[in-house]
């Protein structure tokens, strides 16, 4: 399945407003190359002989670049430790139970 141009620019810039922390991307230098961009190589596709997902392509790759990045600190926030954590708290968090002291 071929996404279109429109789409991974869409796809692209919803990543990017995920993983910043400016409030209105849209004033940002990089929403402005990123549209610039779009709208300078809109019909490059039909009209020259460069390959035809090579846009595409690279606007897909920076997308996965903001999606993975915006996970890995999802994922660092909650399981960082800020403290020394108890064998029992690191069991639970990772969803194993620890068998009771028959004592």
């Amino acid at each position: 399945m071929t996404l279109s141009g429109k789409t991974v620019m869409y796809n692209l810039l919803r990543e990017f407003k995920k993983a910043s922390t400016v409030k209105d991307i849209r004033k940002t230098p990089l929403y402005s190359l990123i549209s610039s961009e779009y709208k300078r190589n809109e019909l490059t596709d039909e009209q020259t002989c460069k390959a035809q997902q090579e846009l595409k392509h690279v606007a897909d790759y920076l997308r996965c670049y903001f999606e993975s990045s915006r996970k890995f600190h999802e994922i660092r926030l909650e399981y960082h430790g800020k403290t020394e954590r108890t064998v029992e708290q690191t069991a639970t968090m990772v969803g194993f139970k620890l068998p009771h002291d028959p004592k």
